[in-house]
């Protein structure tokens, strides 16, 4: 069985941490995107009640359209300005622990216990940007 770090580097997972230390991730929230072979040991529940897996996020048409407004990340850029009219980012860190074998109540990262045997998310980042339209009227003097 792969280590967490093997998961995440092939399921296309970006470390934020240093090579050796604390292990942290970004990626699509949920795994979105994430390959099924790596993903699959993996147990999210959604705010919805549903169990994360390629069988309930995808359909035939690719993505869901229920979690892809949730769950992509986008841009809108207006064809005439270059403008952008929206913008959402989504993004999930996490981090992959191991269970302590000097005291089982904590958990503790690869530093002095290599063998990584869980994934936590840990935080979700949600921004997004709508630009305000505004109307004006100029008034010239003479």
């Amino acid at each position: 069985m792969p280590s967490c770090a093997q998961v995440l580097r092939w399921a296309k997972y970006k470390s934020l941490a240093f090579p050796t230390g604390f292990l942290a991730f970004v990626s699509y929230p949920v795994f979105l995107y994430g390959d099924a072979s790596r993903t699959g040991n993996v147990t999210i529940t959604m705010t919805d009640g549903v169990q994360v897996s390629q069988s309930t996020l995808y359909g035939s048409e690719g993505l869901q359209s229920k979690y892809a407004t949730k769950y992509e990340t986008f841009l809108d850029i207006k064809a005439g300005t270059g403008k952008a009219t929206r913008a959402r980012k989504r993004l999930m860190t996490t981090y992959a622990l191991s269970p302590a074998t000097s005291n089982v109540s904590q958990a503790m990262s690869d530093v002095l216990w290599p063998t990584l045997q869980m994934l936590v998310p840990a935080y979700w980042a949600r921004r997004a940007r709508t630009p305000v339209t505004r109307s004006s009227t100029i008034t010239k003097r003479s």
